[in-house]
């Protein structure tokens, strides 16, 4: 149990944060927008998404994916249809100081590819799972930080071990 502890500790205080990784550009849309409208934005700003506002909080998301999905299988009517009725809901996000860490179990516990950050409540940017685990690729340069972090952890561990046996 003092060891799980300390390991999250470690990964708490010593693991790059989400902000570090996030992607800013964001495109957040009024819920009652229609759904040809945000067709456009997805395709002239070139985005893979957009946070779906109901007034200041985030309540869903639109992908290129559901696009595809709504317009080809569905074939719904896009200048009749709001984002209310097609977003993908609820919209799973996380604190801009949270460790990539916490990200990467959010997004496996919920099985999604991509949270939505937020400061203070408001949106501010997206990471994507491909974020974190090209942060994990064996480069040279993620190599030379994972081991700066890795025996950084290893340093604190034993410092905590040390302090725990001399209560």
């Amino acid at each position: 149990m003092a060891f799980g502890r300390m390991i999250s500790f470690i990964g708490q205080y010593f693991m790059p944060k989400v902000q570090d990784l996030m992607t800013k550009s964001i495109s957040p849309l009024d819920i009652n927008t229609s759904l040809i409208d945000a067709i456009q934005i997805l395709t002239e700003d070139n985005i893979r998404s957009i946070v779906i506002m109901d007034g200041a909080k985030p309540v869903g998301v639109l992908t290129r994916r559901d696009v595809l999905r709504l317009c080809f299988l569905k074939k719904i009517d896009t200048e009749k249809t709001t984002l209310k009725e097609v977003m993908s809901h609820p919209v799973i996000t996380i604190d801009s100081d949270e460790n990539i860490f916490k990200a990467y179990k959010k997004m496996e516990q919920n099985n999604i590819g991509k949270l939505i950050i937020l400061e203070q409540g408001k949106p501010v940017g997206r990471i994507r799972l491909d974020e974190i685990r090209h942060l994990a690729m064996q480069t040279e340069g993620t190599s030379i930080y994972r081991a700066g972090y890795f025996l950084l952890g290893v340093i604190i561990t034993i410092a905590l071990t040390l302090i725990l046996l001399a209560l």
